[in-house]
């Protein structure tokens, strides 16, 4: 997929995600990631990712727009904000193994 973009999947260093709170949304989520971008690269942890929900809540109207402003802001300043109230990582996702780490901190 990327390939055929011309984009290395190396190159993507930050995705916003959904991110539902939920023990199986959420794992599903970051799999379908992990799958589309684990076929194009070797390299583990190097793509933050961040939900804009906990700062805001689970808005269904709003959700997505929220999260394209978050991008585009985060984009702006050049800062990938923390993901907040991410204090125990989800043991349906094999992080070792994953191009995503949960940012926890603005970068």
């Amino acid at each position: 997929m990327y390939g055929r973009a011309g984009v290395p999947v190396e190159s993507v260093g930050y995705v916003v995600t959904h991110g539902t709170g939920t023990r199986l949304g959420d794992p599903i989520e970051i799999n379908a990631l992990v799958e589309a971008f684990g076929k194009e690269s070797e390299r583990h942890g190097f793509c933050a990712l961040t939900s804009t929900k906990p700062n805001i809540g689970h808005t269904q109207a709003a959700s997505g727009l929220v999260s394209v402003m978050a991008l585009a802001l985060a984009m702006r300043r050049e800062v990938i904000p923390p993901s907040i109230h991410c204090d125990e990582l989800s043991d349906y996702v094999r992080w070792e193994e994953s191009p995503f780490f949960v940012n926890r901190e603005a970068r």
